[in-house]
């Protein structure tokens, strides 16, 4: 592409490869490119409006295992447990079996 500046009527600004460019349409080129330079500020603005307005609820968190459904507190009577009231769930034979971590020591039934 060669571009030759030569004598050209005032509404001429310059030639490129043949065609004058005038005043009117570098007007026309920079309306152009401001329209598109708003145009993409403004999807940028309301895309993070949407991204900070609009957020998707975060999914709930799954329920925190608890102690078994048929859980009895009471104590232990070991050195484990302090002899404290700890939870204790049902054996097959009637007594109850400590569900603290390290102990496991079973009493008969209350």
């Amino acid at each position: 592409m060669t571009c030759v500046l030569t004598e050209l009527p005032p509404s001429a600004l310059l030639t490129v490869a043949g065609a004058t460019v005038t005043s009117g349409s570098l007007a026309v080129l920079a309306l152009a490119v401001l329209l598109v330079w708003g145009a993409v500020r403004a999807v940028r603005t309301v895309r993070r409006w949407v991204r900070v307005w609009w957020r998707r609820p975060a999914p709930p968190a799954p329920p925190a295992p608890g102690p078994p459904v048929a859980t009895l507190y009471m104590a232990c009577h070991t050195t484990v447990c302090g002899h404290l009231q700890t939870p204790h769930a049902p054996t097959g034979d009637g007594g109850w079996v400590c569900l603290t971590p390290r102990c496991g020591h079973t009493v008969p039934s209350p």
